[in-house]
């Protein structure tokens, strides 16, 4: 409760462009982190399929 209480105190003390601006950047940050993980996942993915296919080629030339 301490938390909430200090935060709402905080948010009543700044204006409310302040308000605004902090919860876009918070959602930003929020996107951009999922956003992230996305990406590595789907990087992990590709390197995981090009590794096979390199080793498919491998085994073909060989």
């Amino acid at each position: 409760m301490d938390k909430k209480g200090s935060i709402l105190k905080k948010l009543k003390s700044d204006s409310k462009v302040g308000i605004i601006g902090g919860e876009v950047t918070n959602h930003l940050k929020n996107t951009l982190y999922l956003f992230k993980i996305l990406f590595r996942s789907i990087f992990r993915y590709f390197e995981i399929a090009s590794r096979n296919s390199w080793s498919r080629l491998r085994k073909i030339s060989n």
